[in-house]
């Protein structure tokens, strides 16, 4: 797929953001980046997570639910909870395993934002970013802080949890699906929204910023630390 690349930068009131584009059509010459956060789309029913059966997934070319016992497998004969909430989806062209949001406001809710924080003087690019202090409580926390606490509770039996690189995060882009998106496979992610989405991959341009990707159109953003974007968390390495 051939992408367009160029660099937009916009005024939103004292804030100065930018962004490099990539689209398989070049026919986008400047969008406005408060795009990136205005558009909301969520699905579920109440409950935690989408119901699923492990039988409607076990064909798929692409992605699978993990089983919740720190075994992933394809057979439909390993999922032990059917139908049950689908919590961490396996992409099997890259051998990661994402996060699956909830709905139901608690911790890995799907409208939980966050600001950009990585202590560590090696991986931040110069900053370390923000700092909520209140252990994700409420729903504006930290990406460190969030990552701490799913580590804690084993989300899926895992406790290796942490922020995508920004081309992790840009594979799960479906630049297929039409804005306003979500430019994501809704079926496997549902609660999804078309908004912003924070990666680990500081700009080295600028170190009051980070990159992330904006999953209405799929392009990817540098934001300031400081802002408050969604987060989705992923383990293992990438193929």
């Amino acid at each position: 797929m051939n992408r367009s690349k160029s660099l937009l930068q916009t005024k939103l009131g004292n804030w100065t953001r930018f962004s490099t584009v990539r689209h398989p059509h070049a026919i986008i010459a400047k969008i406005p980046l408060l795009l990136a956060g205005s558009f909301v789309m969520l699905s579920g029913t109440g409950f935690a997570g989408p119901k699923y059966n492990a039988e409607d997934f076990a064909d798929h070319p692409r992605f699978v639910p993990v089983k919740t016992n720190d075994k992933t497998n394809y057979s439909t004969a390993d999922y032990s909870e059917s139908p049950s909430p689908m919590r961490c989806v396996l992409d099997k062209s890259t051998g990661l395993i994402w996060e699956v949001k909830t709905n139901d406001g608690g911790l890995r809710d799907a409208m939980n934002k966050y600001a950009w924080n990585q202590g560590n003087t090696n991986n931040n690019g110069g900053f370390a970013g923000y700092q909520s202090w209140d252990n994700c409580e409420f729903p504006i926390c930290d990406t460190s802080t969030y990552v701490a606490r799913v580590r804690t509770i084993r989300l899926c039996g895992y406790g290796d949890w942490r922020l995508p690189t920004r081309e992790e995060l840009r594979s799960l882009v479906d630049y297929n699906i039409p804005y306003p998106g979500p430019a994501i496979n809704k079926q496997f992610f549902p609660n999804a929204v078309s908004q912003f989405y924070w990666s680990s991959t500081p700009n080295a341009n600028d170190k009051e910023t980070a990159w992330g990707i904006g999953f209405s159109f799929g392009y990817d953003y540098a934001y300031f630390k400081s802002d408050h974007g969604h987060i989705r968390l992923v383990r293992g390495s990438s193929k």
